[in-house]
């Protein structure tokens, strides 16, 4: 045989290998890793928001005045009632000493307004018995008319003057009432001197430093109530469904990366972004840390459910997903195969439900399959 003939026979025997070659390779069995039912796996939303307070309040003066003593800082934590700044008091309390002495006059007043009531009472006795006598002597002929009518004249002129003298009464106690009044009035005013806590708080702002002139009203300091601590989480509203008050939470903050706080789901917001199609929750602490920052940022994971006897898809596995359905690679009689499924709850690993019950047989490939297509021979590898 000529050499080029050998070398011939030698190229058509190597093509021949190679095809035979690929055509193993192409109808041999693809093996396929497959899904297999899971149950008690927990459904957990993550979210990300910021320390957050449901109570702030910028508390003030409802008076006017010059700040006198600041006795907080920024970062204490205070007591309702606490006071937490006072005001200079010297001409309110001028203002009370002269209520104070204006209440003494008026009582002295009154006092002695009742003394010349008994006075007045006791000169209305004698004129009247002055004026029996002299009326007695006259019908005697001992006296005489004039005198009989100028006792009972006395007598009239007493009467009058007692009933003025029991007005004057009433007017000084009047007085006394007021000047009383007055008085706690101003001592009222006084005590809105000091600026107390309404609740128990930390401080997380200061305004006004002392000196400062302050007006009715202006904000001194910012409190955020001790019990109102929160963190409000944005959950992307097509997993929030499934969402509601009083499942538990785990928050980590951070500043604080390798710790975690049990909190529950305390309310979600009625409405959503509609630029972040986000719905806002608020967490709560179980059992806050001893110091929060507001605004520091958090990791928020919920537990919505758990999930029983499902089988639990990747997400890169699925294609073509719209209106909670998507398709996926299924092996069935030892060929690949692709199924249109019903998409349900996505877990935190991006792992989805799949709420489509399979017949006997068909098993759900558990991720992408490189080079698939329908129909082709496929050997199922069990996890």
């Amino acid at each position: 045989m000529s050499p080029l003939l050998r070398r011939f026979g030698w190229l058509a025997g190597l093509v021949l290998v190679i095809v035979l070659g690929l055509g193993w390779v192409l109808t041999r069995p693809l093996a396929v890793p497959v899904l297999t039912a899971q149950s008690k796996v927990p459904v957990i939303l993550f979210g990300l928001g910021n320390v957050d307070d449901e109570r702030v309040s910028r508390v003030g003066f409802d008076v006017g005045g010059i700040l006198a003593e600041m006795r907080v800082r920024v970062g204490d934590h205070v007591k309702a009632g606490q006071v937490i700044a006072r005001l200079d008091t010297s001409i309110q309390s001028l203002r009370v000493t002269a209520a104070s002495n204006g209440l003494s006059l008026a009582e002295a007043t009154a006092r002695q307004g009742e003394a010349h009531v008994g006075s007045a009472a006791a000169n209305v006795m004698l004129k009247r018995q002055i004026a029996v006598r002299a009326s007695e002597l006259q019908t005697r002929n001992a006296g005489t008319l004039a005198a009989a009518q100028d006792s009972r004249a006395d007598a009239a002129l007493a009467e009058a003057q007692d009933v003025e003298s029991q007005r004057a009464v009433e007017v000084a106690l009047a007085a006394e009432a007021q000047a009383r009044t007055g008085l706690a009035q101003e001592r009222e005013l006084l005590a809105h001197y000091e600026l107390k806590a309404p609740f128990d708080a930390m401080v997380v702002d200061r305004q006004m430093v002392e000196g400062a002139v302050v007006q009715p009203g202006q904000p001194v300091a910012t409190l955020a109530a001790a019990d109102g601590m929160r963190v409000l989480t944005f959950i992307n509203e097509g997993q929030a469904g499934s969402l509601a008050p009083g499942q538990p939470a785990a928050i980590t903050l951070r500043s604080l990366p390798n710790e975690t706080f049990a909190g529950h789901v305390d309310r979600i917001q009625p409405s959503s972004d509609a630029t972040t199609e986000e719905r806002t929750v608020a967490v709560v602490f179980d059992k806050p840390p001893a110091t929060l920052f507001l605004q520091e940022q958090a990791q928020v994971r919920i537990t919505v459910g758990t999930v029983d006897n499902a089988l639990l898809v990747p997400e890169r596995a699925v294609r073509d997903r719209e209106n909670g359905q998507g398709t996926v690679w299924t092996v069935e009689n030892g060929r690949l195969a692709e199924r249109r499924v019903a998409i349900g709850r996505r877990l935190d690993d991006g792992r989805l439900e799949i709420l489509t019950k399979l017949p006997d047989g068909v098993r759900v490939a558990a991720e992408e399959v490189p080079k698939a297509s329908p129909g082709r021979s496929a050997r199922i590898v069990e996890p």
